[in-house]
């Protein structure tokens, strides 16, 4: 099946951008505020909300209260307890490739994190493979014991293996996916640095009765600034909100400006593979059950088998509350979970043919904002065994 896609916006931004991490910072408590490229998908829809509202001339009163003049907006953009009527895809890392003579920008390039099976050795990056079950296995395990048992990953090199980190273009990324290649060079994986540097930036804390420096009260803030043209892509697959072909958003601590441009895009293909299918994540994911879901079947119809898994470190993702009662009420920062981290690889065995019935593929309650905000985001691939 492919997916209908309405829109891509790029979001470009006009100057350094604060996406903070999962982890608590407190005055006091930690100096340093670690921030994060790309957002989380959350941040995104609710900057993208945000502006939708803000476009309706909806008072923020009026639209928490629910109130009548407000029910154009909550129809358009959801309310703070319900989902949006549209649903995205991303965000991405994009570079412009090609831009009008105004300036606006008309194409973009997408990357995305090297994939969890991929290792570095030496100077090239290569790709495992799983490693069937009535192998002899060249090592020892006391992982625990899976039904039915899951399959290592593995790659017949002796020299030492690494951790692998970086970003793929899209065309390499569907490369990887689709088996056309197991081996990349290091000028093929973009490092943090050739996309995004990271500033730091010092304050003290403010005694807002007194109105002076707290003692003890300095703390360090990272700051993203993307390179020359590096931005964020984001597609919505559902709906059709009302942007202009261009225009201004704020997102991120401290409200900071981007420059949104819409532009067209053909829809993705999201059918997986028969027999052997393996499912990227793009964006992280959540599943009730740690980096397991409850149950494949939500998502994939036919006799599906989880086979092997790469895995990232787990990501811890929160949020704020931005209403005045939170505020003043103290209750300002949500409950952190835990997410499936984007790069990871789920490989699967199908009896017969498997569909996808097109959902992110994360375990949020259906009318939960975050259902349809960016997360579990999937790419699909094939695999076969270590031959």
């Amino acid at each position: 099946m492919t997916e209908k896609t309405v829109m891509r916006l790029f979001l470009e931004p006009v100057d350094v951008a604060l996406f903070r991490a999962g982890r608590s910072f407190t005055a006091g408590s930690d100096h340093r505020a670690r921030s994060l490229f790309p957002p989380n998908p959350s941040t995104v829809l609710g900057a993208l909300r945000s502006k939708l509202l803000m476009d309706t001339g909806v008072s923020l009163a009026a639209f928490a209260e629910k109130q009548d003049e407000a029910q154009v907006a909550g129809d358009q953009i959801g309310w703070p307890d319900k989902a949006p009527p549209f649903a995205l895809r991303g965000p991405f890392i994009a570079a412009v490739e090609k831009r009008d003579a105004d300036g606006n920008v008309r194409r973009v390039k997408p990357y995305y994190p090297l994939p969890a099976d991929v290792v570095k050795v030496g100077k090239t990056y290569h790709l495992l493979k799983p490693l069937a079950l009535d192998a002899d296995l060249p090592f020892d395990a006391n992982w625990p014991k899976a039904d039915p048992p899951l399959c290592p990953l593995w790659l017949s090199n002796k020299e030492k293996q690494n951790e692998a980190e970086g970003w793929v273009d899209e065309e390499t990324l569907q490369a990887l996916l689709s088996g056309d290649k197991d081996v990349l060079t290091a000028s093929e994986v973009w490092s943090d640095e050739r996309l995004f540097a990271r500033e730091s930036r010092f304050g003290v804390g403010i005694d807002s009765q007194r109105k002076c420096y707290k003692d003890g009260m300095l703390y360090q803030v990272e700051f993203i600034r993307p390179r020359e043209g590096i931005g964020l892509a984001v597609d919505v697959v559902e709906g059709a909100p009302s942007f202009d072909q261009s225009g201004l958003l704020s997102m991120g601590g401290e409200s900071r400006p981007f420059r949104y441009y819409r532009l067209e895009t053909p829809g993705q293909q999201v059918q997986p593979p028969d027999k052997g299918f393996k499912v990227y994540f793009a964006t992280p994911a959540y599943f009730k059950c740690g980096w397991l879901p409850e149950k494949w079947s939500t998502w994939f119809g036919g006799d599906v088998q989880l086979v092997a898994v790469a895995l990232r470190r787990a990501r811890t993702i929160s949020g704020a509350r931005v209403d005045t009662k939170s505020q003043q009420g103290g209750t300002l920062a949500k409950a952190g979970y835990k997410f499936v981290p984007a790069g990871s690889v789920y490989y699967f065995k199908a009896k017969g043919e498997a569909t996808y019935s097109g959902k992110p593929v994360s375990e949020f309650d259906k009318n939960d904002a975050n259902s349809k905000s960016g997360y579990g985001t999937v790419l699909f691939g094939k695999w076969d065994y270590l031959a």
